[in-house]
């Protein structure tokens, strides 16, 4: 599944795709995850899991900000992929408030991976 091309360009999901034919996924995120975005973005990624990847990767590269909505989101996705036997990583360089955020949270993204 390319995620791109069913989803609506203005939504802060901009791709998803396999990395290198593994059952990993890489999700980019741009713009900012609010209260409005925040259920949209909850539906994608719930789909992104439901294809069962050993490992999906957000990437944050692109990501300006991040409000207590998306930021539940991003958790609760977190919680569902893990009792899945599933993994999620936060990858690239978000704006600084945003990687603070996930840090205050004990969430770490790797500029690498």
């Amino acid at each position: 599944m390319t995620a791109s091309s069913r989803i609506d360009p203005r939504l802060v999901l901009l791709g998803a795709g396999d990395r290198n034919g593994s059952r990993v996924r890489v999700v980019r995120l741009r713009g900012g995850i609010d209260a409005f975005s925040a259920p949209r973005l909850h539906l994608d990624l719930c789909r992104e899991i439901e294809a069962r990847p050993a490992l999906v990767a957000l990437d944050l590269s692109e990501l300006e900000f991040l409000g207590v909505a998306g930021l539940n989101v991003l958790l609760e996705v977190r919680q569902l992929a893990d009792e899945g036997g599933m993994t999620i990583l936060l990858v690239g360089s978000p704006a600084p408030p945003v990687e603070r955020l996930l840090g205050l949270v004990g969430w770490p993204v790797r500029t690498t991976w």
